[in-house]
Parts: C-alpha cells; sequence; structure tokens
C-alpha cells in the first residue's frame, strides 16, 4: 500500500489472509469496498478469526503472517516450523459436493 517493494513477506501476508477466509468463509471486510477495505486494515487491523473452534495455533499462524510490519513477520522457513492442529473433516464429499468441479483435458 505505500510502494515498498515486492518481496516474500507479501506472500506470507496473502498466506495469512487465504487462511482466514478459509477458516471464515470470506476475507477480512469482504463487505467493503477495496479501497475501503485497505483502509480499514491500515487503521484497525486484521479482525481475529470470529468461530471460537480455531485452534490458539492457528489463531497464533494467522497473526503472525499478518503482522503489519513487513521486517517483523516471519518468513516462510520460520513459518514452517510452526506446528498447527486442524481437525480433519469426516467426509471430504462435505467440502467438494458444493463446488462440482470438473476437468476437461484438451
Amino acid at each position: 500500500m505505500l510502494g515498498d517493494l515486492y518481496d516474500t513477506k507479501v506472500d506470507i501476508w496473502s498466506l495469512g489472509i487465504m487462511a482466514m477466509e478459509m477458516a471464515e468463509g470470506e476475507p477480512p471486510f469482504m463487505d467493503s469496498a477495496p479501497l475501503v477495505a485497505l483502509r480499514l486494515i491500515v487503521i484497525d487491523g486484521i479482525p481475529a478469526l470470529s468461530n471460537p473452534k480455531w485452534s490458539d495455533e492457528m489463531r497464533d499462524f494467522i497473526e503472525k503472517c499478518l503482522t503489519i510490519q513487513p521486517s517483523e513477520r516471519p518468513s516462510a522457513s520460520t513459518l514452517l516450523r510452526v506446528r498447527i492442529q486442524i481437525t480433519a473433516v469426516a467426509n471430504i464429499t462435505e467440502l467438494i459436493t458444493p463446488f462440482h468441479i470438473t476437468a476437461s483435458i484438451y
């Protein structure tokens, strides 16, 4: 947002947003216009996961990824050492059935 050079810390930020989106079903400030959402992130920060079912480890992982200052944000190799416990879905079709994913071979 400030025009800093792109580096891998941007990818770590994106990982945190994506993890949050997968957990909550939508990214933070989804109901806001994109520029308003950026302003809210800068002013208010990213909201915590709203559903209490997520482990402290998951919350900590996302918080680390979304550290505002890129110089303080952990590297990918550091994040690979973070232990996260995620409960598996009992039936994988619960995840994929709503999407009806099809592939075509050309």
